[in-house]
């Protein structure tokens, strides 16, 4: 049997943007989130300054871990640098019977890589 040593992402070779609900997050009235710290070492950090796009940290969300929530209508974080961004992990549940529509999962003004498409498909670039 193989034994597997601890991963981190800092790991990975190219790393741009590491972010986690339970570690370097900001948040003002009602835990709304005005900074995510980039765990990656690139100061990728998201923000966000309008109190009506913030998104909410959720503690004990998911089998007791916290989780960032995104209203699906205008939350959003940003992030200064716009990388060519090949792989993305997330983990993320759609509330039960939200509208199907397009939501932008990750992009910036010009780019909407990441799209979220009206049929129900996780994503559609």
């Amino acid at each position: 049997m193989l034994c597997c040593a601890q991963q981190s992402p800092l790991d990975i070779p190219g790393l741009h943007l590491w972010v986690r609900a339970d570690s370097n997050v900001v948040t003002a009235t009602g835990g709304r989130v005005t900074d995510w710290g980039d765990m990656s070492g690139n100061n990728n950090h998201l923000t966000q300054v309008t109190n009506n796009y913030r998104p909410i940290l959720t503690n004990g969300l998911l089998n007791g871990h916290a989780g960032v929530v995104f209203d699906g209508s205008n939350d959003n974080l940003f992030f200064p640098q716009s990388a060519e961004i090949r792989t993305v992990f997330w983990v993320m549940e759609e509330n039960e019977g939200a509208t199907l529509s397009f939501r932008c999962m990750l992009g910036d003004d010009d780019k909407f890589d990441f799209l979220r498409g009206a049929a129900g498909e996780i994503w559609n670039t």
